[in-house]
C-alpha cells in the first residue's frame, strides 16, 4: 500500500509539473575516486542519501573499502592475498568478518579472486586432474570445404565429417567440434603440467 501511495504521489507530482516523469541523473551516483571500487565489488550497495535527496553509493562504509587496515592504503609491493587474509575477506570469511573488515582496496579483491580460482582449479594437492580449457574457432577456417580435405581427413572421423556436412551450415559445426577438440587439449595440458 505505501509502494502504491509513492507511485501515486509521484505521478500527482508529474502531472502538476513538479518534475518531469523521467528524472535523468547529471552524476553517477559515487565519487570519482570510489569508481573502481563501486565497479569491483559484488557487497557495494547504494543507500538513500538524504543530503542528495537520492540513491548513493559509499563503498568506503560497506565491508570493503578503498584503504588499508591502518586506514592508509596499501603499501607498493604489500602481499594482497596477506592483507585480504589479514582483513577477514577471503574465501572463507564470515558475514561478521567481512563487516569488521580492513578497508581493501578493490584491484587488490579482484586479484586475490583470481588467485584463488586458480588454485581452486589445480585442487587442494596442487594437481587434481582437473585442467581448463578453452578455445574458440573463426568459421571462415572452414568456408572453403574442398580445399581442406585433407586438414578434415586428419583431424575429423567419418562419423564426425558426416555429421558437421549434413549440418545446416557446415562450416560452423566443422569450427566448433574444432575448438573443443583444442580445448580438450589445453585442459589436459593445464591439468598434467608435469608432462609434455
Amino acid at each position: 500500500a505505501k509502494r502504491e501511495r509513492t507511485a501515486f504521489r509521484y505521478m500527482q507530482d508529474v502531472f502538476a509539473g513538479k518534475h518531469p516523469l523521467v528524472q535523468v541523473k547529471n552524476e553517477p551516483p559515487y565519487a570519482a575516486d570510489d569508481e573502481e571500487a563501486v565497479y569491483l565489488n559484488p557487497s557495494a550497495r547504494a543507500q538513500f542519501s538524504a543530503a542528495h535527496g537520492t540513491w548513493r553509493f559509499s563503498p568506503r562504509a560497506g565491508p570493503f573499502s578503498l584503504a588499508g587496515a591502518d586506514g592508509g592504503a596499501l603499501s607498493e609491493g604489500a602481499n594482497p592475498a596477506a592483507a585480504v587474509d589479514a582483513a577477514g575477506v577471503g574465501a572463507r570469511g564470515t558475514d561478521s568478518q567481512r563487516a569488521a573488515s580492513a578497508r581493501i582496496p578493490a584491484k587488490t579483491r579482484l586479484e586475490v579472486t583470481l588467485e584463488e580460482g586458480a588454485a581452486g582449479l589445480k585442487g587442494r594437492d596442487g594437481n587434481a586432474g582437473r585442467g581448463l580449457g578453452v578455445d574458440v574457432e573463426s568459421t571462415d577456417t572452414f568456408a572453403d570445404l574442398g580445399a581442406k580435405q585433407e586438414f578434415l581427413n586428419r583431424n575429423f572421423t567419418a562419423e564426425e565429417r558426416r555429421l558437421c556436412l549434413a549440418a545446416a551450415d557446415p562450416s560452423a559445426s566443422f569450427a566448433g567440434r574444432w575448438a573443443a577438440k583444442e580445448a580438450v587439449v589445453k585442459a589436459m595440458s593445464s591439468a598434467a603440467t608435469q608432462t609434455r
